[in-house]
């Protein structure tokens, strides 16, 4: 009996053992038919149809080797993951019976991503060469298509071409710093070409895109500011605004930008507030203690020049020219600031010589008015 009980037992761990050997080779061998088909994909060489059919049936046996526990943390499947679902997106890119909508692209785009960069991050991984190899042969010819395209003038196409350049190299987690870049220079070819045309829709479009692309980056933010508070759309422009002082809050550029644009459309109470901001994040921003100086000494101009069209004795030619004096004098801060780190800028000191003569210290304007006459 005792025999028999053990003879049992043993047959049984014998089938759970055979079960669980042919379980395991099933599931290595649903990798090993999704880089079967995924070895029959070749769009370059024209076989659209093909590759497309191929490509699916790698999905299907890729997705039944993640979705088991035995092959679901396997290098060798975790690649050929990342590089299927990519096809998939490039292969939706080349045949119209294949677009598939946006949040696809994106899910399908994550998965890609999320593999390759798990195996190339992996520095003792036997599949790190290869998804380098994969992303350098696809970044190569998308970011040759871009210079090219640069050189043409083509500035939409090679922007685009950049833009994409850059999102390969990303599947990786590289940032493709050249194509950003190549990318932005050609997004303000294109909007010097609209601009001229009053193109205000296009220009926002085309921003938007690469603001889509780039959501970290200033440039685009700028662009789309500009333009809607051009259109007069007041409530986007400061939508805008928000958004790229989130994205930088100590970024002095960005608030001169800011202070400039308003400054440019009149709007001089909130221009004065972001070049003061910008100056604060560097109290040696020579371009904002310019601009600020200047917007100073012309408001400080204005009020005396209108004090000085009133009839005689007016009583409000005291209140004006008090008010012009007080400008002046908050004038004075920026443009000694800039004054220190550019000494020979002789508008600027001629600027200063005159404040200091409305404001009757003669031996600072004489002072001034020296150091200007000295710079040939």
């Amino acid at each position: 009996m005792n025999n028999i009980n053990f003879m049992k037992k043993l047959s049984i761990i014998v089938l759970t053992i055979i079960v669980f050997n042919l379980n395991s080779y099933s599931q290595k061998a649903n990798v090993t038919s999704a880089v079967l088909e995924y070895r029959k994909y070749n769009p370059y060489m024209g076989d659209f149809e093909g590759s497309a059919k191929a490509i699916d049936l790698a999905k299907k046996y890729i997705d039944l080797a993640y979705e088991h526990p035995e092959t679901k943390e396997d290098e060798k499947m975790i690649f050929h993951r990342g590089a299927i679902y990519y096809c998939l997106i490039e292969i939706s890119q080349i045949l119209p019976n294949r677009k598939i909508d946006e949040k696809t692209l994106e899910e399908y785009f994550t998965i890609a991503k999320t593999s390759l960069t798990k195996v190339y991050q992996n520095p003792k991984g036997k599949f790190k060469t290869d998804a380098d190899d994969f992303v350098k042969m696809r970044h190569s010819m998308v970011f040759n298509m871009g210079l090219k395209s640069f050189e043409e003038k083509k500035y939409n196409m090679a922007g685009m071409m950049f833009v994409a350049a850059y999102q390969i190299k990303q599947l990786i987690g590289v940032e493709d710093l050249d194509a950003k870049k190549n990318a932005l220079v050609c997004m303000s070819n294109e909007i010097v070409g609209f601009s001229k045309d009053k193109m205000l829709d296009s220009i926002i479009d085309r921003a938007k895109i690469y603001h889509e692309a780039f959501p970290k980056e200033i440039d685009p933010l700028k662009i789309l500011f500009q333009t809607y508070y051009e259109k007069g759309d007041k409530a986007e422009s400061e939508k805008v605004v928000k958004e790229a002082i989130e994205i930088n809050p100590n970024d002095k550029t960005l608030f001169y930008s800011i202070g400039t644009i308003y400054m440019e459309m009149k709007q001089y109470d909130i221009a004065e507030i972001n070049l003061q901001k910008a100056i604060q994040i560097d109290p040696e921003y020579i371009e904002a203690l310019y601009q600020l100086g200047a917007y100073y000494v012309e408001v400080a101009g204005g009020l005396k020049d209108q004090a000085n069209q009133l009839k005689f004795g007016d009583p409000k030619y005291d209140e004006m020219i008090t008010k012009s004096d007080d400008y002046y004098k908050k004038a004075l801060v920026p443009l000694e600031a800039y004054i220190t780190k550019q000494p020979k800028d002789k508008d600027v000191l001629n600027i200063l010589f005159q404040i200091y003569k409305s404001l009757k210290n003669t031996e600072k304007a004489l002072e001034y008015k020296k150091r200007a006459e000295e710079i040939k």
